[in-house]
């Protein structure tokens, strides 16, 4: 019995019939995804500068700090839990549509 066209040989498939290799792919890409990110890289997730980051969103999500900011010790190493910048952006997206709907005051 052949497989179907674009599926790989019965042999490759699991029990239910799933593409074992292809479902080991998924998952690797998922445990390896980052939980923190440094403040260029969080900046630069949500689609800004460093400076708008700092600004904006920093104050409203937790971070890490890692490091001394002492006098020529340079600066603290901060990171953000990945987790907590797709919270702030589904909120603050929340935010602009309920404005948009609400109806303008007179």
């Amino acid at each position: 019995m052949t497989a179907p066209r674009g599926v790989k040989a019965s042999r490759e498939l699991g029990e239910h019939g799933v593409d074992v290799d292809r479902l080991a792919d998924a998952l690797a890409a998922r445990m390896t995804r980052p939980i923190l990110a440094d403040t260029r890289t969080a900046a630069a997730m949500l689609g800004m500068g460093v400076d708008a980051f700092r600004a904006h969103v920093a104050p409203h999500v937790g971070c890490v700090r890692r490091g001394t900011a002492g006098k020529g010790q340079g600066r603290a190493l901060r990171l953000y839990r990945v987790a907590d910048l797709e919270r702030w952006a589904d909120e603050h997206a929340t935010r602009i549509v309920d404005e948009l709907a609400r109806p303008e005051a007179t």
